[in-house]
Protein backbone atom coordinates (compact mmCIF):
# COMPACT_ATOMS: atom_id res chain seq x y z
CA UNK A 1 0.00 0.00 0.00
CA UNK A 2 1.39 3.38 -1.02
CA UNK A 3 1.10 6.35 1.29
CA UNK A 4 0.67 9.68 -0.44
CA UNK A 5 1.82 12.82 1.32
CA UNK A 6 -0.12 15.91 0.27
CA UNK A 7 2.52 18.22 1.71
CA UNK A 8 4.97 17.12 -1.01
CA UNK A 9 2.59 17.88 -3.90
CA UNK A 10 3.89 20.50 -6.31
CA UNK A 11 0.35 21.62 -7.20
CA UNK A 12 -0.85 24.47 -5.01
CA UNK A 13 -4.38 24.74 -6.43
CA UNK A 14 -6.67 22.33 -8.23
CA UNK A 15 -10.18 22.51 -9.69
CA UNK A 16 -12.77 20.11 -8.26
CA UNK A 17 -14.55 18.36 -11.15
CA UNK A 18 -17.78 18.13 -9.13
CA UNK A 19 -18.31 21.69 -7.84
CA UNK A 20 -15.96 23.36 -10.41
CA UNK A 21 -14.32 25.48 -7.70
CA UNK A 22 -10.58 26.04 -7.57
CA UNK A 23 -9.30 24.96 -4.16
CA UNK A 24 -5.97 24.39 -2.47
CA UNK A 25 -4.34 20.97 -2.73
CA UNK A 26 -4.93 20.41 1.00
CA UNK A 27 -8.69 20.30 0.33
CA UNK A 28 -8.30 17.13 -1.78
CA UNK A 29 -7.74 13.62 -0.49
CA UNK A 30 -4.86 11.58 -1.85
CA UNK A 31 -5.65 9.35 -4.79
CA UNK A 32 -4.22 7.27 -7.60
CA UNK A 33 -4.10 10.01 -10.20
CA UNK A 34 -1.14 11.66 -11.93
CA UNK A 35 -0.98 14.48 -9.41
CA UNK A 36 -1.67 12.19 -6.44
CA UNK A 37 -4.97 13.87 -5.55
CA UNK A 38 -8.57 12.80 -6.08
CA UNK A 39 -10.76 14.50 -8.68
CA UNK A 40 -13.36 15.72 -6.15
CA UNK A 41 -12.59 17.87 -3.13
CA UNK A 42 -13.12 16.44 0.36
CA UNK A 43 -16.34 18.41 0.84
CA UNK A 44 -17.92 17.09 -2.39
CA UNK A 45 -16.80 13.54 -1.55
CA UNK A 46 -18.41 13.80 1.89
CA UNK A 47 -21.72 15.10 0.50
CA UNK A 48 -21.79 12.35 -2.15
CA UNK A 49 -21.08 9.61 0.41
CA UNK A 50 -23.83 10.88 2.74
CA UNK A 51 -26.38 11.02 -0.10
CA UNK A 52 -25.39 7.54 -1.31
CA UNK A 53 -25.68 6.11 2.22
CA UNK A 54 -29.16 7.62 2.73
CA UNK A 55 -30.34 6.43 -0.70
CA UNK A 56 -29.08 2.89 -0.12
CA UNK A 57 -30.86 2.71 3.24
CA UNK A 58 -34.16 3.76 1.65
CA UNK A 59 -33.86 0.95 -0.92
CA UNK A 60 -33.52 -1.67 1.82
CA UNK A 61 -37.26 -2.09 2.40
CA UNK A 62 -38.13 -5.74 2.96
CA UNK A 63 -41.10 -7.05 0.97
CA UNK A 64 -43.89 -9.00 2.71
CA UNK A 65 -43.43 -12.08 0.52
CA UNK A 66 -40.58 -13.53 -1.48
CA UNK A 67 -40.12 -16.54 -3.79
CA UNK A 68 -37.48 -19.07 -2.74
CA UNK A 69 -35.09 -19.92 -5.60
CA UNK A 70 -34.79 -23.56 -4.46
CA UNK A 71 -38.39 -24.67 -3.83
CA UNK A 72 -39.99 -21.96 -6.04
CA UNK A 73 -42.67 -21.26 -3.40
CA UNK A 74 -43.79 -17.81 -2.31
CA UNK A 75 -43.26 -17.44 1.43
CA UNK A 76 -43.55 -14.74 4.08
CA UNK A 77 -40.34 -12.74 4.63
CA UNK A 78 -40.01 -14.19 8.14
CA UNK A 79 -39.21 -17.58 6.52
CA UNK A 80 -35.94 -16.13 5.12
CA UNK A 81 -32.74 -15.18 6.90
CA UNK A 82 -31.62 -11.57 6.60
CA UNK A 83 -28.69 -10.73 4.34
CA UNK A 84 -27.49 -7.12 4.41
CA UNK A 85 -25.71 -7.22 1.05
CA UNK A 86 -28.71 -8.58 -0.84
CA UNK A 87 -30.84 -6.04 -2.69
CA UNK A 88 -34.02 -7.33 -1.01
CA UNK A 89 -32.34 -7.58 2.40
CA UNK A 90 -33.09 -11.32 2.52
CA UNK A 91 -31.30 -14.47 1.42
CA UNK A 92 -32.45 -16.02 -1.84
CA UNK A 93 -33.30 -19.42 -0.28
CA UNK A 94 -35.77 -19.94 2.55
CA UNK A 95 -34.75 -21.29 5.95
CA UNK A 96 -36.25 -24.71 5.24
CA UNK A 97 -34.28 -25.17 2.00
CA UNK A 98 -31.06 -24.04 3.69
CA UNK A 99 -31.63 -26.54 6.50
CA UNK A 100 -32.18 -29.34 3.97
CA UNK A 101 -28.97 -28.39 2.17
CA UNK A 102 -26.91 -28.52 5.38
CA UNK A 103 -27.95 -32.11 6.16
Amino acid sequence: MKIYKITEVAILKKECTKCREEKSAMEFASGKTRDGLRFWCKQCERVYQQEFYIASKKEMTIAEHKVCVSCKKEKHHSKFYKQAKAKSGLQSRCRLCLAKEER
